[in-house]
């Protein structure tokens, strides 16, 4: 798993990761807050940690400190480090 501190998730979420990356890509999408999961309801009230543990294969985390977002990918023809590598330079240039 790779994680991304920014300051605001949402708004990363919204104008960069989900403007990037097809949600066809997307196996699953966790939010949590304070590490506590709120959505799907099927995983609320976990422990992020504990549940990235289990269904992490390919994911990424972005996280504000309060906020958390865990994307479990399906297959990924660019690797998941190159795509980091990409958020990490919107990150800098837009200062998220």
């Amino acid at each position: 798993m790779q994680t991304l501190f920014v300051k605001n998730a949402e708004k990363f979420m919204e104008e960069v990761v989900f403007e990037v990356v097809c949600s066809c890509n997307v196996d699953t999408l966790v939010i949590a807050r304070n590490g506590v999961v709120q959505l799907p309801k099927k995983y609320a009230g976990r422990q992020l940690s504990q549940l990235a543990g289990e269904i992490c294969g390919t994911c990424l985390s972005i996280d504000d400190g309060e906020v958390q977002y865990l994307i479990k990918f399906y297959t990924l023809k660019t690797p998941l480090e190159k795509i980091v590598e990409f958020f990490q330079l919107a990150k800098d240039y837009n200062k998220y």
